[in-house]
């Protein structure tokens, strides 16, 4: 388990069932704020990824969803740690990086969509 939810569920209904969803991976953490005389605020984290799609789900089908964890806060002079992917149905998202520490620019965000885990 890359996330910090994990879930399986199962269709009930007779035919094929049409779901649109939105796949979200977790945000990257902010940096710590520099300590020394050049008074820069840590970058801020990037958002996670962000994929909507819609898909046919089977009836007797068990899918897992994973949903990704939001990244660590940095201390003082340190880097934001980066957020998890987060992924359903083969399709995945990837999380946000985190923000630089010692610099005004945030971290990237994740990339959005794509196939595989």
């Amino acid at each position: 388990m890359s996330g910090i939810l994990q879930a399986l569920f199962s269709i009930s209904a007779k035919g094929p069932v049409s779901a649109s969803y939105l796949l979200v991976a977790g945000g990257g953490g902010g940096a710590g704020a520099a300590t020394n005389s050049s008074n820069f605020g840590g970058g801020g984290g990037g958002a996670g990824g962000v994929y909507p799609n819609t898909a046919s789900l089977t009836r007797g089908t068990t899918y897992t969803v994973t949903v990704g964890g939001g990244g660590y806060g940095g201390g003082a002079n340190y880097g934001g740690g980066a957020g998890t992917a987060s992924s359903f149905n083969s399709l995945s998202t990837s999380g946000g990086n985190g923000g630089s520490a010692n610099s005004s620019q945030g971290g990237r965000g994740g990339n959005a969509g794509g196939t595989g885990a």
